[in-house]
């Protein structure tokens, strides 16, 4: 499936995930939170799911959900630059991430 299509709601997802993500984390927040980031490179479509699960490898989400929400939220944007960068896109600084996917 072409990104197009999806690519956009789904950083609008992610960052509104990070976003929603305590500023202090219990274990189980920080459990589930990474059983859903982890287990997302499994369901993604397309060849996203393989440069996300790349990306995963290289930046592993695990210290940043210890962070807490700012923490997970630059993480997502780390995530989100890679791709940019790879696919010569636009690298945001969090601040125009958020105004640009959740305005």
């Amino acid at each position: 499936m072409d990104t197009k299509y999806w690519l956009e709601a789904e950083w609008t997802s992610l960052f509104s995930k990070a976003l929603a993500y305590p500023k202090v984390p219990t274990l189980e927040s920080e459990h589930d939170y990474k059983r859903y980031f982890v287990d997302l490179q499994f369901v993604l479509p397309g060849s996203f799911k393989h440069e996300y699960a790349s990306y995963m490898q290289k930046i592993p989400v695990e210290p940043f959900l210890r962070g807490g929400r700012d923490h997970l939220a630059h993480w997502v944007l780390k995530i989100h630059n890679s791709y940019q960068r790879y696919h010569g896109g636009k690298i945001m600084t969090l601040d125009e991430a958020i105004q640009t996917y959740l305005g």
